[in-house]
């Protein structure tokens, strides 16, 4: 974990054991970035923010890969 304080916890790696939701008054944010047309786990979450390359080449059929 990089940072945590009463309202906030964020994790700028997790290794293969993502950790538990914090419970119902908590929001998770995931974020991925340059997923380039490719399927990756994503962990579970209440928002998902994607940044970067989406798609390989920018084709409706490469983004449609990644946003299935």
């Amino acid at each position: 974990m990089a940072f945590c304080s009463s309202r906030a916890r964020v994790y700028d790696n997790y290794g293969n054991v993502v950790p538990p939701h914090p419970g119902d008054r908590w929001t998770r944010f995931v974020c991925i970035s340059d997923t380039h047309s490719k399927i990756h786990p994503v962990p579970v979450g209440d928002v998902l923010l994607h940044s970067e390359d989406l798609s390989s080449h920018g084709q409706p059929r490469h983004v449609k890969v990644t946003i299935d």
